[in-house]
């Protein structure tokens, strides 16, 4: 298809993706570069095992979700060099339950804090990914997802752009590049309603030449 990689989403993997074996993320590995591919990142990668949370008031839930998420951190490392982890995980990290979004936001923050020294030994770079509105109610846009960031203040803590996500922007994508270039360190293209691109009508060439 040309494509030079695959992006992979843990849960596909295995239902408790960082319980995997080592000699079986060896295996994954090689068989990539066997086929002449390699691995960004993870994507949607707390989807399993069933019940992980980010961001609930619950904290030994919240406490168990980010041990996983360091796992994974471990995981990511061992299939690819240097890897990124995008951090959308949308029912993940919402507020949910009558909580307040600012709250949300804190323990993400608070979270992403704990995890970025563990991140930065394993060469890990986890993406803040602003979600269009309609898909959660924790960071829909980059100026949100730039607050996270410095506020965690980790080169191991960055940035996404998504043209998919960009619902709840008030400004154009190249805007947006220019303004936020240094910490986006990977890119979606996705038309707006999530297909391939090309098969709707985003203007993918703007974009292109600004990157």
């Amino acid at each position: 298809t040309g494509y030079d990689g695959i992006e992979i989403e843990p849960a596909h993997l295995h239902a408790d993706p960082a319980s995997l074996a080592p000699a079986r993320r060896r295996e994954i590995r090689r068989t990539m570069e066997g086929e002449g591919l390699r691995c960004p990142g993870l994507h949607s990668f707390l989807k399993a095992p069933a019940g992980l949370h980010l961001t609930t008031s619950d904290a030994a839930v919240r406490g168990k979700s980010w041990e996983y998420f360091a796992r994974l951190v471990d995981l990511a490392a061992d299939l690819a060099d240097r890897p990124v982890m995008v951090l959308g995980s949308a029912k993940q990290r919402e507020a949910s339950a009558g909580a307040a979004t600012r709250d949300a936001v804190a323990r993400l923050t608070e979270g992403l804090r704990g995890l970025s020294a563990h991140a930065e030994r394993r060469h890990v770079c986890i993406l803040v990914e602003p979600l269009a509105p309609h898909l959660c109610n924790v960071v829909n846009t980059l100026a949100q997802a730039m607050e996270i960031v410095r506020a965690v203040g980790s080169p191991a803590v960055q940035t996404i752009f998504d043209t998919h996500n960009t619902a709840g922007e008030t400004e154009t994508a190249p805007e947006l590049v220019e303004r936020y270039l240094p910490f986006i360190r990977h890119v979606h293209l996705n038309e707006m309603d999530g297909r391939r691109p090309g098969a709707g009508n985003y203007p993918f060439a703007t974009l292109l030449r600004t990157l």
